[in-house]
Parts: C-alpha cells; structure tokens; sequence
C-alpha cells in the first residue's frame, strides 16, 4: 500500500499474507475496516513494515517502522527493488503480462559503480542533488536510509588523503576561518580542515612550491576571509594539487578563476589523469567539461538518475 488509507488487495488477501508493507499509509485512520482486516493478517502471523517519516497510529502496530527523511524514499524503494531483482524474486509473469518499461526500470536501479579510469561528469537542475553526491562520495554525507557507500578504502581518513576536492561547499567553510592560504594548502596534506598539527619541513617545502605555482606566495600569510573569491578558489586548488590524488571531485571547479588559471587547472588535472586518476565534475558548463570524461550521470530530483555516453 503506497500513500493510499486501503490497500490494493482483496480484505481475504491481506488476512492470509505473510508480510504487509504500509508505504506512507496510515490506514488505521484513513481506512479503518481495512485496517481491520490488516489486523487479522497479523494476528495470524504476518509482519507489519510501516515506512513513514511520522510515527502514524498505524506504524504503532508494526514490527518495523521505518522512521526514514522527507526525500529519502525514493533511495530505500530503488535499494530494495535492486534487492529483488539481484536475488531473482519478482514475479516474472505479473513482470512479462503487466508491466512496460521494465528493463529501463531494472537498470535504473543498478548500483552505481565509480570505476578507476572512468571519467564522469553529474549533470542536473539546481537542487536535483549534483553536489550532495559529490559530499557523499567525499565522505561528507552518508546515504539515506537504504542506500549504502562502499569505497576502496574503508577507513575515511585514508580515503580523503587519496581524493582532491573542490567545490563551493569547501570553499565555504574556509571563507569564514582565520586560516591563512599557506595553512589552506598544507590542510590538503591530511584532508583537514585548517590544520591538526604543524606541517614537516618535508610538507612545508612542498606547500611553498605549489604557492610558487599557482602565484600565491605573496598571499601566503593572509587569512582566508581577506581573499577574493578567486583568490580563495586558487588556495584550494593549490590545496588539492599539493599531494598526489587517485580521485578527483569537482563541484563547478573553475568558478571565480581567471583565463590563466583555469588554463594551468586543466593542464595540471590532464597531468594526474594521465597518471592514472579518475575525474568526477559536476558543473552546468559544457565547456569546462575535459574531452576525456565520457560518462554522464543526469541526476533529477525525486526521479532515478540516467547514465548515458558523452
């Protein structure tokens, strides 16, 4: 039953069930002679799932409620579609005479697999969830109920010392610090936000390097919050260029960048793919978008995402 107070099963049916899913329905109080009847299915045995972000009068009576965000259906209902068909158990003849479009649906639900040597752009409306993805694959956000991240690495901080990032959400959380743009580079060192303990003389030799770069040096001892836009964008590439990355997440990486630096980002980002890393951008400028990316991942919002070629 999914958001309606009856169900879409005869009263004789819902008695003699084995599990009954109430999906966003409070039947107890929309449709109470069904709900009487739900009530016999369990007093015979059957479980009672009730998926609803509100503790309704119904989920009080089930052996699960499963208290998911506003939004986050749509993840727990692909994930567990992807479930059943992984284990075989739809039921093919209702699937072959009763259905159309099924085999788009199927790969809808796919697991999305980030390959290395795969290059991939995120495409989407404002709001459809470009850079809520690249926070999660960040290690930023975790998945809803019913979703779930797998990563090479398990542990996060291994994880981020191997990504380099840039986005407007990391740009953020500096602008406000006192941090200076010497401090910003080093912190892509360790994947910290400003610095946990003072860099080697190692670490610190290689952060003035990229400051020489990028033409930060004469920036290096002011705060992030005295920057530019543009300034602060560059400190946070040199931050992500000042170690070696396996991955690279990039959230509209070339705003606020002049001709120049976005000329010597792409040169140095060709370099590193080159070398073996994999690119992930997100950005609504088909320009800024390398050649070599020819995965496309179009998310829409409340809608499965579509993967396609470029």
């Amino acid at each position: 039953m999914f958001g309606a107070g009856g169900g879409p099963s005869s009263y004789r049916e819902i008695e003699e069930t084995d599990c009954i899913l109430l999906w966003g329905s409070n039947a107890r109080e929309a449709h109470p002679i069904f709900f009487h009847h739900l009530l016999k299915g369990v007093r015979r045995g059957a479980r009672l799932i009730a998926v609803d972000p509100r503790r309704t009068s119904s989920a009080q009576w089930a052996d699960l409620w499963v208290g998911l965000d506003v939004g986050s259906d749509i993840a727990l209902s692909n994930a567990m579609a992807r479930e059943i068909l992984a284990a075989g158990l739809e039921h093919r003849e209702f699937v072959e005479h009763a259905t159309s479009g099924f085999d788009a649906y199927r790969q809808s639900v796919e697991a999305w697999t980030l390959e290395r040597g795969e290059h991939w752009c995120l495409r989407g409306a404002n709001g459809s969830g470009k850079s809520t993805l690249i926070a999660m694959l960040y290690g930023d956000l975790w998945p809803a109920h019913g979703g779930k991240l797998e990563r090479c690495w398990p542990a996060l901080d291994d994880w981020k010392a191997r990504v380099g990032l840039v986005s407007p959400e990391l740009q953020a959380r500096y602008a406000a610090t006192g941090c200076t743009v010497e401090q910003v580079v080093a912190s892509g060192l360790h994947a910290s936000i400003g610095l946990n303990e003072w860099p080697t003389a190692a670490e610190l030799r290689r952060v003035r390097r990229e400051l020489r770069v990028w033409g930060l040096t004469d920036l290096a001892a002011r705060q992030a919050r005295e920057l530019s836009y543009g300034q602060l964008r560059l400190a946070l590439v040199a931050r992500a260029f000042v170690c070696s990355r396996r991955l690279w997440l990039l959230d509209e990486p070339f705003d606020g960048l002049d001709a120049d630096a976005r000329q010597r980002f792409r040169a140095r980002l060709d370099g590193a793919v080159s070398r073996g890393a994999t690119v992930v951008m997100a950005t609504h400028h088909e320009e800024d978008v390398p050649g070599y990316v020819t995965r496309v991942l179009t998310l829409r919002r409340g809608r499965a995402p579509v993967i396609t070629n470029r």
